[in-house]
């Protein structure tokens, strides 16, 4: 079985969708260069801990798409 690096969710009434990380060693290394590619891409994820929320499902389809 694969690791997995993401778990998905939706917000209670479905409106936002989020990752929760699950690698810490992933997430550490990799940080800094996720940050960057949300503020160059116009991409509004809040982060918080471990936890990214994105606004839009498109946001979350771009971040995934990259970070997968």
């Amino acid at each position: 079985m694969a690791n997995k690096r993401f778990e998905v969710f939706r917000s209670v009434y479905g409106i936002h969708i989020g990752v929760i990380i699950l690698d810490p060693k992933w997430w550490m290394a990799n940080e800094y260069d996720i940050r960057e590619y949300c503020s160059e891409n116009g991409i509004s994820c809040q982060q918080q801990g471990m936890v990214i929320h994105f606004n839009t499902d498109e946001e979350f389809t771009m971040f995934m798409l990259r970070w997968s």
